[in-house]
């Protein structure tokens, strides 16, 4: 009889209860709030996105070409909809700008962004102001695409304009910020490539690349910094004097008045004042109409600002006022009106409630007596996890490699070669043939063993029954699969180095481990893939190099100097430190260098296409013993469509299917289940068509391919030649120690 669930019913009741709690707060009325009036500087960023409403390729020789906006994608900041790439870039271009307009102290690669982008906001001008950077918030941010057809006009040397439907949250034109895609820094685009009209809500915007773009715009309340004009000359006290026509003047302009009396009357001493009204010069009581201010002169230049002077004596404090005597008490109020009881529902909720409360004390009661019932039961013991994931597999396997696969002197010095020569095949064979005792070489090695294995079973509360054998799997992976499986950006800083490299007259080789290169037989950089890094190891001086830590050259125990290659800003380093080498070895540089795509046979290819290819080289064993720094399987006596997802990773499973080769024969095509094969054969028995029309019942005998599927139980190992497979059926087959041979990969990925 099936346990019943105590805790499945301890969770339904306590959600009705939450339920019924809730209803007095959905009825309640709404308390009112206040909306904020405005947001300061480093708020969190709108969501909001503005639409594209026309897009233009602005080529180099100023033609100008219409964009179709399907070609166009913009990816919102909650990244709703958006190509899963584009938000993570765009999550982490915000999460940059956040910390920037944080005012934090930064580090490394983030400071200098975050300095740049200051600098160049504190020196705009917008609207005649000058604001700090900590003064503009994000109005909008967003990630701005087109497709690889339209993005090839920068590469060319030209632009594309956008046309926005933007209303401005103030009226006025944003300053647009963007991130570019190679070096991660955020940088401000011209005021003359930005345009915008308020009235109908359209802003241009015209880019050089294309990245996560911010919209931004000074705080309401921030507090510009004022712009100091020149300063004025010094004015000049007035001149009065007599002209020769006997008139007073003042600067030179005749007055008009006379300044000697009438003759044959005794002469007056002049009155000469400034009229109070007009502030003019007034001469024995008459207006010259002349200011006695004079002219303002320009104004002269701000002097020096002298020292600061001695601290004045500080200040006596004030007494303290008297407190004034306390006032009489007033009445008590009249006593107000008993208000009317709540509505009859209340009373039903608190006495659900009652109920509830109480039922849940007596499923406790019983709870705990089963529980004690069952102390004395031996406890299950979980299975322990102890697997690794693949990457740090791989990586530890790389670590633990001798120092010696790596030392120059095992590069045999070669001449140009064809390309046919240089197939990784036929160079992997002396390097491989000292990596076999490795992998032996430690039997006592704890296994990795996939963790999904043991959780899956824990998890389903069922016991799987497990053979006493194990299925190993082990992926020797050549440079060129290593390079497939980094990402584009690592991909792009391969390439460049590789470009640069390869213009100049020098043999570059790629060996199954390692791409080298050297001049006259003598290697001076090599390339490395370990894990999801991109190691360059040069022979270079590293304390040449050591005053400048943006270039982390570490000493390798070999002679050279190793340099980790994480982002397009450490690949520019690398880039110096490779002319300067090809400088010092008297590299020449080739007349033509047309550059060379390693990765364009490759690019794109699962593992499983890698393997047919010969760019993997996967071995399976089988035995009781699990083999050391392998991914580690335990074959089980049944599996079980329900929950076969849970017990191998599906990259393996496609991966141990085996090529058939054979034509398919598609006139009619059928379906067979894995139950139905192992009702109808033995143990160990090899299955294929025409076995399956002589020994299964229910079959469509006509049928001339067929498509296996999942279902029910699968106990038996078999060997199975398939026309198309699922997913769960090259699990359950691999699982149970059968084997599946199919001459495609059709219907693998359902």
């Amino acid at each position: 009889m099936r346990k019943f669930n105590f805790k499945m019913l301890f969770v339904v009741i306590v959600a009705m209860l939450l339920v019924l709690v809730s209803i007095p707060v959905a009825f309640a009325e709404p308390s009112p709030t206040a909306s904020p009036t405005g947001s300061p500087a480093g708020s969190p960023f709108a969501a909001e996105t503005p639409e594209v409403a026309t897009a233009t390729v602005i080529n180099a020789d100023g033609s100008e070409t219409s964009v179709d906006l399907s070609k166009v994608t913009i990816t919102p900041i909650d990244g709703e909809g958006g190509d899963p790439e584009k938000v993570q870039a765009l999550s982490e271009a915000t999460q940059a700008l956040r910390e920037i307009f944080s005012g934090a102290a930064l580090e490394g690669d983030q400071k200098e962004s975050q300095e740049a982008l200051q600098s160049a906001l504190a020196n705009l001008l917008v609207d005649g102001k000058m604001y700090k950077s900590e003064d503009f918030d994000a109005e909008q941010v967003f990630d701005l695409s087109v497709t690889d057809e339209i993005a090839a006009v920068f590469a060319a040397g030209g632009t594309i304009k956008f046309e926005f439907d933007y209303q401005s949250s103030n009226g006025k034109s944003p300053v647009v910020i963007h991130q570019n895609e190679a070096t991660k820094e955020w940088t401000v685009v011209d005021s003359d490539k930005v345009a915008y009209d308020d009235e109908n809500g359209k802003l241009e915007v015209e880019f050089s690349h294309l990245c996560p773009v911010a919209f931004l715009q000074p705080d309401e309340n921030a507090v510009p910094t004022a712009i100091q004009g020149p300063a004025g000359e010094d004015g000049h006290s007035p001149l009065i004097t007599i002209g020769d026509n006997g008139n007073w003047q003042i600067d030179g302009v005749d007055t008009g008045i006379a300044a000697q009396g009438e003759p044959g009357q005794a002469g007056d001493t002049p009155t000469i004042e400034i009229d109070p009204t007009t502030g003019n010069w007034v001469i024995n009581g008459a207006d010259t109409g002349i200011s006695a201010a004079g002219q303002q002169g320009d104004p002269g230049a701000v002097g020096p600002q002298g020292p600061q002077g001695p601290q004045g004596p500080e200040g006596s404090q004030g007494q303290q006022g008297q407190q004034g005597e306390k006032g009489d008490k007033g009445d008590q109020g009249e006593k107000g009106e008993r208000g009317s009881s709540g509505p009859i529902w209340m009373f039903i909720v608190i006495i659900i409630l009652l109920v509830i409360i109480i039922i849940l004390l007596v499923i406790y009661i019983f709870f705990k007596r089963d529980k004690n019932d069952k102390e004395e039961e031996p406890a299950e013991e979980e299975p322990e996890e102890e697997a690794a994931p693949e990457e740090e597999q791989e990586q530890a396997n790389e670590e633990e490699a001798p120092a010696e696969e790596e030392a120059p002197a095992e590069e045999e010095p070669v001449a140009e070669e064809p390309a046919a020569e240089e197939a990784p095949e036929e160079e992997a064979a002396p390097e491989e043939a000292e990596e076999a005792p490795e992998e032996e070489a430690a039997p006592e090695v704890e296994p990795v063993v996939v963790p999904i294995v043991a959780a899956a079973a824990a998890a389903e509360e069922e016991v799987v029954e497990e053979k006493d054998e194990y299925l190993s799997i082990n992926y020797n992976k050549s440079h060129i699969a290593k390079l497939v499986a980094l990402d584009e950006s690592m991909q792009q800083c391969y390439q460049l180095i590789k470009d640069l490299l390869c213009s100049y007259q020098i043999t570059n080789r790629v060996s199954w481990k390692h791409e080298t290169f050297a001049k006259s037989r003598e290697t001076f950089a090599r390339l490395m893939v370990r894990g999801k890094t991109l190691n360059l190891y040069l022979t270079v001086d590293v304390e040449k190099y050591a005053s400048d830590p943006k270039t982390p050259l570490q000493p390798d125990k070999d002679g050279f100097a190793v340099m980790k290659i994480k982002s397009m800003r450490r690949t520019k380093y690398a880039l110096n430190i490779l002319k300067d080498l090809l400088k010092d070895i008297k590299a020449e540089k080739k007349k033509e260098y047309e550059p060379i795509d390693e990765l364009a046979e490759f690019r794109g290819d699962s593992e499983k296409t890698l393997i047919a290819k010969g760019q993997i080289k996967m071995s399976v064993e089988r035995g009781e013993k699990p083999k050391a720094r392998a991914r580690q399987y335990k074959l089980l006596k049944e599996t079980s469509v329900y929950n076969i997802n849970k017990y191998m990773d599906d990259n393996d499973a496609l991966n141990l299917v085996g090529h058939s080769d054979r034509e398919i024969d598609k006139t009619n095509f059928g379906e067979v289940f894995t139950d139905q094969l192992c009702e109808a054969f033995e143990e160990g028995a090899t299955v294929d068509l025409a076995a399956i029309k002589e020994k299964v019942k229910g079959v469509d005998k006509s049928m001339t391919a067929y498509k296996l599927k999942p279902r029910g139980k699968m106990d038996k190992a078999l060997t199975i030649d398939c026309d198309a497979y699922t997913l769960g059926v090259a699990k359950m087959v691999a699982l149970t120690g059968g084997q599946l041979l199919s001459p495609s990969d059709e219907g693998s990925e359902e």
